[in-house]
């Protein structure tokens, strides 16, 4: 740099720190900064730095002097707390971080007294605690008194956002108390994790191999790693409890009571209000008004209500909600999600700051968007007239947006051809955060909704039809994707269900009635989705229909955060704690083993891990100490730790261990070996062999013989009868397909016998 500038901004990513530099003259281009030339808003220019997400991370404990035997796993190092946390260089990037250390120290500290430091990560803790760290790592504290820090805060990437933003920087110490907030969980999260998973993982094994012992199964498996996590180990055990719901639900048989009605002008049914666990309560109904079931009988309209009703457009998108829809509606997981709409933020500049909780706009929003409204009507190449062009409390509420509002649409209006080389994920993404947006602008739907009751021999009956009257904001879906929207009604659906297109019908009109008594059988609750699993984590599994609670789970924010759930997810999926098949979450064996083991604790709490969460929030906002989060983070440790052998040595979880082994035992044991009759055939990384070699027993099935790869049942019936049904796709030398048998020779080597077609 030839001339040194005043100014430097710290970006979180190469993509955030050229799309900040898009926005001003490019002076200078290095793979480590971006210098911008002078201008209004930095009169010497400025140069921008990047990290690549997290630059730092906290030293590890064992890497502390005098602490080095904290690398190796023993029980009676725990537990292990730090005398006082550090962050260092993360592996990979320490060139980087020596070259952006050098660009701030040269341009601040040689420009004393004026000078500012811009942190222009993503706006949100985790952001804001990059930045800090950075700062911290670069900067000592008596040099720190000397820099001015401003913060820029904004949740659009458009260059007059941008512009906008540099000139209105977001409050400097909030955004310090936001930084000591996401350090604080980093912390907290450390220690239960490091504590938690060497713990479990020591004893558990040690119980896995007590047990193998007592099974004599002499097989040498690896030790199993059992990660705990304050948030990811609270996720996993809300699968559990509902998988425990649906294990131990026992289904009820119950009889309600329905008639079919002819009218003069149509027939139509109608139900009464009756659910009986017996049959002969309704039958004896029956009889007490002179009725039997099938037999007709007189009726007339007792009473027609008609009303008009409206339904309001959907509410906008928070990052939640998009997920749950996506997940319903295109079996996309949270990840793929967060993923791509970070993509359509930060690459295309379409789409609002994503990481949001909020569903409201401010004012400053409604106005663009009311502005663009007839270019967002070309995007999705629709026409109607616009209803609502005022601000209306259900989308707008200034006091109600924090740090960030809706996921709605930029001013930025992609042309035909960009919303064309858009993926398909990213393209229904975009469109469905369009139509909910101009939704806010579209008619309510309504319609005509029609009670009737029908009174036979003294039993009232309800029937409910509906006419459509305007389609008004649904046009902008097909009558598909109505009910997968921003705010699907599961209520309305299930009404919806019930109604029927009803006769015109008049008060006191006779008609003939046939009493009907069904029955039915109570059903478990189903299985999450990734996307009811992401909204149980939002309300601590709690039922969003439970009201009284609403204001509560508000206050405990949930499981984790809006920004961090997707991951927690994915984590719990990758430590094979969970599985996900046809888009249904269940718990895995081994899941279940940990949930067992720490069921009681404040790990398996999703109200009280939420309510970790709501105190980490208020040291954000200054109201709570970190020193004394982490204090109480420490003693919950220390009893976890004191607590876990009782727990690992009580009957639930031995009891479980003996399931969890039989499991392996079946998803890695082949059979007894064929050969030599004293082994167990199992997987040894690229082929099946006994387990037994040691002692001379050679046997051996290669999982790919002529080019056919065998499946698991394939292989186990071979070792099971010493021979296969009829397999295609093998392929001869010649590279022509057949069919064949596998069996085994006296030496008890694979061979193949070709299967010849009758002509």
């Amino acid at each position: 740099m030839a001339n040194i500038p005043n100014t430097v901004i710290i970006a979180e990513k190469p993509q955030q720190a050229s799309t900040y530099a898009a926005a001003y003259k490019i002076v200078n281009r290095t793979k480590h900064f971006i210098e911008i030339a002078s201008c209004n808003t930095f009169k010497r220019g400025a140069v921008i730095v990047w990290g690549f997400g997290h630059l730092l991370q906290l030293r590890d404990l064992h890497e502390f002097p005098g602490k080095e035997h904290l690398k190796k796993w023993e029980y009676a190092t725990l537990p292990a707390f730090f005398d006082q946390p550090e962050m260092k260089v993360s592996t990979g990037v320490e060139d980087h971080f020596e070259e952006i250390k050098r660009v701030l120290r040269d341009c601040i500290l040689r420009n004393p007294n004026d000078n500012t430091v811009w942190v222009a990560t993503d706006p949100d803790r985790e952001g804001s605690a990059i930045g800090w760290n950075l700062i911290k790592a670069v900067f000592s504290n008596e040099e720190q008194q000397g820099i001015t820090f401003k913060r820029l805060f904004i949740k659009s990437l458009e260059k007059d956002a941008i512009h906008k933003g540099f000139l209105n920087p977001y409050p400097i110490e909030k955004d310090k108390r936001f930084a000591l907030e996401a350090y604080t969980r980093s912390v907290s999260d450390f220690l239960v994790g490091i504590n938690g998973t060497r713990i479990y993982s020591i004893l558990l094994n040690n119980a896995i191999h007590f047990q193998k012992q007592q099974m004599n199964d002499t097989s040498q498996g690896k030790n199993q790693i059992f990660n705990v996590g304050r948030v990811q180990t609270a996720a996993c055990y809300l699968v559990y409890d509902r998988q425990m719901q649906i294990d131990n639900f026992i289904p009820k048989e119950f009889f309600e009571l329905y008639a079919e009605f002819h009218a003069a002008r149509g027939s139509y049914r109608g139900k009464a209000s009756l659910k009986e666990d017996e049959i002969v309560k309704v039958q004896e109904l029956l009889r007490r008004h002179n009725l039997a079931q099938e037999r007709p009988a007189e009726a007339f309209v007792k009473e027609i209500e008609k009303n008009e009703k409206r339904e309001q457009s959907p509410k906008l998108h928070s990052l939640t909600t998009l997920q749950t829809m996506a997940n319903r509606k295109w079996k996309l997981s949270p990840k793929q999600v967060l993923q791509t709409i970070q993509t359509l933020y930060e690459k295309y500049k379409l789409l609002s700051y994503p990481r949001t909780d909020c569903q409201y706009i401010t004012d400053s929003e409604f106005v663009y968007l009311r502005d663009n409204v007839e270019n967002y009507k070309s995007i999705l190449g629709v026409q109607f007239e616009n209803k609502y062009l005022e601000p209306r409390n259900r989308y707008v509420r200034t006091e109600a947006v924090q740090e960030h509002y809706a996921i709605v649409p930029t001013k930025k209006i992609p042309d035909k051809e960009l919303v064309n080389s858009l993926t398909i994920t990213e393209r229904n993404l975009y469109l469905e955060v369009v139509r909910t947006t101009l939704a806010m602008f579209h008619d309510d739907y309504v319609y005509e909704q029609t009670n009737v009751i029908t009174d036979l021999n003294g039993i009232d009956y309800k029937s409910t039809g509906k006419i459509e009257i305007s389609k008004g904001f649904k046009a902008l879906w097909t009558d598909e994707e109505v009910e997968t929207s921003a705010e699907s009604s599961k209520t309305f659906k299930e009404n919806e269900e019930q109604t029927q297109n009803l006769p015109l019908l008049d008060k006191n009109e006779r008609s003939r009635g046939i009493p009907q008594i069904k029955s039915g059988v109570t059903r478990p609750p189903s299985a999450y989705t990734e996307g009811e699993l992401l909204k149980a984590m939002e309300t601590c599994g709690s039922s969003v229909e439970q009201e009284e609670y609403a204001d509560i789970l508000k206050e405990v924010m949930g499981i984790g955060t809006v920004a961090t759930r997707a991951d927690i997810i994915e984590t719990i999926k990758n430590t094979k704690y969970i599985e996900v098949a046809k888009n249904k979450v269940r718990i895995t064996e081994k899941g279940r083993l940990l949930c067992i083991s720490v069921e009681g604790t404040l790990l398996a709490s999703s109200i009280l891990t939420a309510k970790w969460e709501s105190f980490l929030k208020k040291i954000g906002e200054g109201t709570a100490s970190s020193e004394k989060f982490i204090d109480s983070i420490e003693k919950f440790v220390t009893k976890l730790v004191n607590d876990a052998p009782l727990r690992i040595a009580s009957k639930p979880v031995q009891d479980h261990i003996r399931v969890y082994l039989k499991e392996e035992q079946d998803r890695t044991h082949f059979g007894i070996c064929p050969k030599c009759n004293k082994g167990t055939v199992v997987f040894k990384k690229s082929f099946y062999g006994c387990t037994e070699y040691k002692n001379g027993c050679g046997f051996q099935i290669w999982p790919m013989i002529n080019e056919k790869i065998l499946t698991v049942k394939q292989i186990k019936t071979l070792i099971e009868k010493q021979k296969t049904g009829v397999i295609k796709g093998f392929k001869s030398k010649t590279g022509n397909l057949y069919e064949g048998r596998l069996s085994f020779d006296n030496n008890f080597k694979v061979i193949v016998t070709p299967e010849f077609k009758k002509k």
